[in-house]
């Protein structure tokens, strides 16, 4: 018992407690990189990815964690995420599609303010679940939908190939 307790306080201390709350999701979760996404000069979040043994595989779970600097609403969030899916595959996904994941995105995302941390932890086959500081908020069963979100941030053709290289950990911050 007290080696398993050990192990749960290096493990603590050497992770976020956004990383330490998804650890059963995401057994030997380490952190994989992180950067941060400026818009225009204004820094809006801090992104962290975490992976097993802290090597980012596609198709394997992962968790990607984004710190806000700004204050955005849940809707801002949706619209530019299913903003973000159409340009990365303009032609794969029907208006009616994106119009249903926008409100399964409107219903599990919270509204941010500066300091907030939201995590998703990607499960293959499966979704995503939502952590926002610390506590589940939201999960979402569709493996598709899942994909696609985290694709935003992770997929070759992301709109920030520096921020994906550092998330990756090819690229130091």
């Amino acid at each position: 018992m007290k080696k398993i307790l050990l192990a749960i306080c290096c493990f603590w201390a050497l992770t976020s407690s956004a990383a330490m709350d998804v650890s059963a999701l995401l057994p030997d979760a380490r952190m994989t990189g992180r950067g941060e996404f400026r818009y225009f000069g204004w820094l809006i979040y801090d992104a962290t990815l975490y992976a097993p043994q802290g090597q980012y595989r596609p198709g394997q779970p992962f968790a990607l964690t984004l710190r806000y600097h700004r204050q955005i609403s849940r809707q801002q969030l949706a619209d530019s995420s299913i903003e973000e899916i159409t340009r990365l595959y303009p032609q794969k996904y029907h208006r009616e599609r994106l119009a249903t994941w926008r409100e399964r995105l409107l219903q599990a995302l919270p509204d941010v303010r500066p300091g907030d941390q939201l995590t998703g932890v990607y499960e293959p086959e499966k979704g995503c679940r939502f952590f926002n500081q610390q506590q589940l908020i939201s999960r979402i069963d569709d493996p598709e939908l899942a994909r696609a979100f985290f694709d935003i941030w992770l997929s070759p053709a992301t709109r920030d190939p520096p921020l994906r290289q550092q998330l990756l950990g090819s690229r130091t911050p």
